[in-house]
């Protein structure tokens, strides 16, 4: 099987590879198709689809016993061929929870997708087709052949996992089949295998962080939202941070700088180095750098540590530029600006916006979320609670990933969310639960519109992810909304006692790796006011 690329669509399901089969009318397994055509829950609504490789029930996957006239199940995966009500051809790249596929235009005439290690930084006109959503009762499968927008690894991993908890939990051979859409004797064989080896480059993340993406259309769409809320909150010019962990298991929190030398703008390289940076990309091995003292700092601030090539470099760490030999030493580096992103960014502020406030806690009580712990005039303090606002289509955000769940609220022109290596097309008002996934909002056309996003970044919660199937219209065995937020006007206070000094900044640096407010305050005061000390006490918890 040929492995699944960047943007590649080479990762197609063979008919006689059982254990890795997605699509029961190619596998031919026998007590699979018997889980497809009974109907295994009466109030199960008639929802279809699937979303990256081999994809849970509950998100409509596999096994949905959805009848057309006639009683035959229609079932409609990634890289499935289809014909619209229009006469228009495509490609299914994404389908969402509630039973709507998105596909990839192109008229009967497949195109090779394009190959890219990274998505490119800027706008490149006709290298993407034209992408519509299509309720799947609407559309005719004309070629069934299963395509990940996934790593096939990551997939077997997150649903060993899932494999092994429905087992501890008492559920049955046969609905954890219907639930990860595999056959029986991979749900045997995940089983007798025990505790799954982490994926490559993966083996930093939080096991409990790998979930299933959950999709609604839709959800939160009301004219004039958009307008409303980037009218009245105070936006800020958003950072680059980069999360490290050291060959000793510590996590460090560092900020971006860039190179200055000709308006490069490339990120510097600390010397030595020997961490493992995470994300954007999955790195798996740390990068070793090796110091020597033949430069002299571009900078030359008060203080400088480097203001010549004979002063030795001795234990002292420092930055530079490898494309344009740029060097700065520790102390100038400090004083240097951070590289800014190219979009806007304001963490929830309870009070600064009704508009904004009324969809929060909307987006919370659908998900029956935890309690934010937001007193009137302040932020959400036991997870965070942010938006980006991206003017134009150049700004982006390149592909990274969370250990934390996340629910994105998308409003505003049409754009595109990368999922994985899914090109998700999310319309004013759609909504998304991910875990782990690598996600990203690529650069998009010079004349597109402005769009914003509602971010709430979380510890991963079971509860938050049956309230997502309950809203999609899934019967969720025992589920049942609970009281998890407080009373409006509670306020929450601390008593003041120990304060240690540190800023807003590196509380905000915190949460951005997905921490509430209440924990990073916590974090930094533990640690006397230490960023990297606190990012790698709430990393290691």
């Amino acid at each position: 099987m040929a492995r699944a690329r960047r943007w590649g669509a080479n990762a197609g399901v063979k008919s006689d590879d059982v254990h890795e089969l997605c699509v029961p009318q190619l596998t031919g397994d026998p007590e699979l198709s018997q889980l497809i055509v009974a109907d295994p829950a009466p109030k199960l609504s008639p929802l279809t689809g699937g979303y990256g490789g081999c994809v849970a029930l509950a998100q409509s996957a596999v096994t949905d016993s959805h009848r057309r006239k006639g009683g035959d199940s229609k079932r409609i995966l990634s890289g499935f061929r289809v014909s619209l009500p229009n006469g228009r051809e495509g490609e299914v790249e994404f389908v969402a929870t509630a039973g709507e596929a998105l596909v990839n235009i192109d008229d009967g005439r497949p195109q090779q997708r394009p190959w890219f290690e990274e998505t490119p930084r800027e706008w490149i006109e006709g290298v993407w087709p034209e992408q519509v959503w299509a309720r799947v009762d609407d559309l005719r499968v004309t070629k069934e052949f299963h395509q990940l927008r996934e790593r096939r690894d990551v997939a077997d991993y997150r649903h060993a996992l899932r494999c092994l908890r429905g087992q501890a939990d008492g559920l049955s051979m046969a609905s954890m089949a219907q639930e990860v859409g595999r056959p029986a004797v991979w749900i045997q064989g995940a089983i007798s295998k025990g505790s799954p080896q982490k994926p490559k480059h993966l083996e930093h993340w939080d096991p409990d962080g790998f979930s299933e993406v959950r999709y609604l259309k839709r959800r939160y769409h009301r004219s004039g939202l958009y307008e409303e809320i980037v009218q009245g909150v105070s936006w800020e010019q958003d950072r680059v941070w980069r999360v490290h962990k050291e060959t000793s298991g510590d996590w460090g929190l560092r900020t971006v700088k860039q190179c200055e030398d000709r308006n490069c703008g490339r990120s510097l390289e600390r010397v030595p180095d020997s961490s493992v940076k995470v994300g954007p990309k999955d790195s798996g091995k740390p990068k070793f750098s090796q110091a020597h003292s033949n430069w002299s700092c571009k900078k030359q601030m008060p203080g400088c540590m480097k203001p010549d090539v004979e002063t030795p470099v001795g234990n002292m760490f420092y930055w530079w530029c490898s494309k344009h030999q740029w060097y700065v030493c520790k102390n100038c580096q400090k004083e240097m600006p951070d590289k800014p992103t190219s979009k806007q960014i304001r963490h929830w502020f309870r009070g600064e916006s009704k508009a904004l406030d009324d969809l929060v806690f909307q987006v919370i009580q659908d998900f029956n979320l935890p309690d934010p712990g937001a007193a009137p005039g302040g932020g959400a303090r036991n997870y965070t609670i942010k938006m980006n606002w991206y003017p134009d289509g150049a700004s982006q955000v390149t592909d990274h990933r969370h250990d934390n769940w996340t629910i994105l609220v998308s409003l505003g022109a049409s754009r595109v969310l990368n999922v994985d290596y899914a090109r998700v097309s999310m319309d004013d008002g759609d909504v998304i639960l991910f875990g782990t996934q690598k996600h990203g909002v690529p650069v998009a056309a010079p004349t597109q519109g402005g769009r914003l996003s509602l971010v709430l970044m979380f510890k991963p919660d079971q509860q938050v992810e049956k309230a997502a199937l309950h809203l999609a219209g899934h019967h969720v065995q025992g589920f049942q909304y609970v009281q998890r937020v407080q009373e409006a006007n509670d306020a929450i206070e601390s008593d003041g006692e120990g304060d240690v000094s540190f800023s807003k900044e590196q509380v905000t640096a915190l949460q951005a790796l997905g921490f509430g407010e209440l924990e990073a305050e916590q974090a930094l005061q533990a640690c006397d006011g230490d960023s990297g000390a606190a990012a790698n006490l709430l990393l290691n918890a």
